[in-house]
């Protein structure tokens, strides 16, 4: 009589998928929780002035990366360019800002694409809101030519 066995080649398969998995969750464990405002992005329900306010008091007392504006301005000027080295030194040594310079970066993206459909209450439009104003736009503006149009000339 045969034994039916599972191939070894298939049991160390997933013995090796088994200890990976037990291994990522404890990295997961010991990494420090983001900080509010990379997760308030994200959500198109944010209240844009939380968001905001959060990322500010995050980065109240701590360095900022270096800004890709803070390079070129730099250029040919000796007394900046060393200003950015010496502030490129300093970051090494910041953890907050070595970790979360990407996120810094995307953030202040956001915050200038999102300010012109912020309502006074930190509501963001959502893209359906922005679609139906941009149709009413052009309503109007189609409405306002044919008035100009049927108008008789003087």
């Amino acid at each position: 009589m045969k034994k039916s066995k599972i191939p070894s080649g298939v049991a160390w398969l997933l013995l090796c998928l088994l200890l990976s998995h037990s291994s990522m969750a404890q990295q997961k464990k010991n990494e420090p929780a983001k900080p509010s405002w990379i997760t308030m992005m994200d959500d198109p329900n944010v209240n844009y002035f939380e968001a905001v306010k959060s990322f500010n008091d995050y980065w109240k007392n701590k360095e900022k990366p270096v800004e890709e504006g803070e390079l070129f301005e730099s250029v040919g000027d000796k007394e900046k360019e060393e200003a950015i080295s010496r502030k490129k030194a300093r970051l090494r040594a910041s953890e907050p800002a070595q970790m979360y310079a990407f996120e810094y970066k995307r953030f202040i993206w956001w915050m200038r694409e999102m300010e012109p459909f912020v309502q006074p209450d930190g509501h963001i439009k959502g893209m359906d809101e922005r679609i139906n104003e941009w149709r009413t736009l052009q309503q109007q503006k189609k409405l306002q030519r044919e008035r100009e149009k049927d108008k008789p000339k003087q």
